[in-house]
């Protein structure tokens, strides 16, 4: 059988690995980079099944292999997402924020990849994922100014990183549904009340994560020295 044939192509290759050969599942697209992280690790046992199994034809050509690499350097941010808000059983919403921002940026550099593959999946991938940003986007990013850590400046980084030529009109209309959401609250809510001294810890996926707030810390630095 093939099944037994491909052990013993790991066994004679003797490769170090502990991990099992996973599954796609329609259902979970995360199952995907999971699958392929998988086949990689096991990619030099599948070229020698190709070699001892003729009746194997499946085996992935050099070319392929190299795509493979190349979709699962971009599907990791996203499954690193994903295992980080699976982790906190309340993800705060400047955690959610700070990391949609990174997966736009992400789609932003991938659409216009060389690599046609990988550009019409980020295209896909975008379309689905902006119909439900675009439903949560103001709030999360109400959370982020009123955050001391970061307030409107770190909102004017991300705009103007993704986009500098709608960034000024974007946080003038941020400012403006502050605005509204202050005057509702004073409608609403009593004069005085307890006030909460719980900050939600944030958490960063990887390095990115790091290289985007030391990018921040320069951007605020520039800002300070025009004012001054």
């Amino acid at each position: 059988m093939i099944i037994i044939k491909f052990a013993e192509s790991v066994k004679q290759l003797d490769l170090k690995t502990s991990k099992k050969l996973k599954q796609d599942m329609p259902v979970k697209w995360n199952s995907t980079y999971l699958m392929l992280e998988s086949a990689v690790l096991y990619s030099l046992a599948f070229c020698q099944l190709k070699l001892v199994d003729p009746n194997y034809k499946w085996c992935p050509s050099l070319e392929e292999w190299s795509r493979v690499e190349k979709i699962m350097r971009f599907l990791k941010p996203f499954h690193e997402m994903t295992e980080l808000f699976s982790r906190h059983r309340y993800p705060t919403s400047n955690l959610y924020f700070r990391n949609v921002w990174r997966i736009q940026m992400l789609f932003q550099e991938q659409m216009v990849s060389m690599d046609l593959a990988i550009s019409r999946m980020a295209k896909d991938m975008k379309s689905k994922f902006d119909k439900y940003w675009k439903c949560y986007s103001t709030v999360l990013t109400f959370a982020i100014v009123l955050d001391p850590r970061y307030k409107l400046e770190f909102i004017e980084f991300c705009y103007k990183k993704f986009d500098v030529s709608t960034s000024y009109e974007k946080v003038n209309v941020l400012r403006e549904q502050m605005r509204e959401l202050f005057e509702e609250y004073l409608r609403v809510i009593p004069p005085r009340c307890e006030q909460s001294s719980a900050i939600g810890t944030i958490s960063g996926c990887d390095d990115d994560i790091d290289i985007m707030m030391d990018e921040f810390d320069s951007y605020r630095s520039q800002c300070a020295d025009a004012r001054s």
